[in-house]
C-alpha cells in the first residue's frame, strides 16, 4: 500500500498546498454567494472551502457565531473574528432576529471546541423574553454561564459533553483537562 501511494505523493503534497493558497482563484478571485470581486477574500472551512465578502460571509454566520474565520492577507491566511466582521449574535430566537434586541451588543467569551472566541451578542429583549431571565437564553444557546449574576464568560454543551467523555474514557481530571484551539 505504501508504494501504491508514493507514486500519488506530489499530487497529495500539490493539493494540500492548494489548500493552504487561494485555490482555483489565484487570479481573481469572486465571492461564491453574490459572484463580487474579492479584494479580501474569507473563508470558513467547518463550512466548506470556498471563498466569500464579507458582507457574505457575516451573513452566512449569522447563526454560527462560533466558526473559525480567515481572511486572506499578504500572501497568507490570517484568523479574524466574526465579531470583527461586524456581527452580532442574537440569543433567544435561535440565532433569528428579534423584533425588540436589547439595544446595547455586550461581549461574551465563548470557550468552543474550535477554540476560544469573543462573541458579541444581544439578549432577546421582546415581550417573551420578560419570562425568560438571561441565563435561561444563553442555556437555549446551548451556552453554559459561568455565573448567574451578568455572566461574560460560557462554555459550550459540546465542549461540556466532550469533557464528559474525556472523562469516562481516561480518567482524566478536570484540573488537566485542556482544550487546544484548533486550527482549521
Amino acid at each position: 500500500p505504501m508504494a501504491q501511494w508514493m507514486s500519488w505523493l506530489d499530487l497529495f503534497l500539490e493539493e494540500t498546498l492548494r489548500r493552504h493558497g487561494l485555490g482555483d482563484a489565484t487570479m481573481w478571485p469572486r465571492c461564491s454567494s453574490c459572484d463580487m470581486d474579492l479584494y479580501r477574500p474569507y473563508r470558513c472551512r467547518s463550512c466548506g472551502d470556498f471563498l466569500e465578502c464579507q458582507k457574505c460571509c457575516v451573513k452566512r454566520h449569522k447563526r454560527c457565531p462560533l466558526h473559525v474565520i480567515k481572511v486572506w492577507r499578504e500572501g497568507s491566511w490570517e484568523r479574524t473574528t466574526l465579531r470583527d466582521l461586524g456581527l452580532v449574535y442574537q440569543v433567544g430566537h435561535g440565532g433569528c432576529q428579534c423584533p425588540y434586541p436589547d439595544q446595547t451588543p455586550r461581549l461574551m467569551t465563548v470557550l468552543h471546541v474550535t477554540g476560544v472566541h469573543v462573541v458579541s451578542f444581544r439578549y432577546c429583549a421582546c415581550s417573551a423574553a420578560d419570562t425568560i431571565h438571561h441565563v435561561q437564553q444563553l442555556l437555549r444557546t446551548a451556552w453554559y454561564p459561568a455565573t448567574t449574576q451578568r455572566p461574560s464568560t460560557c462554555i459550550t454543551m459540546e465542549v461540556l459533553e466532550l469533557y464528559c467523555t474525556n472523562a469516562t474514557v481516561s480518567s482524566r481530571h478536570v484540573t488537566r483537562y485542556g482544550c487546544e484551539p484548533t486550527d482549521h
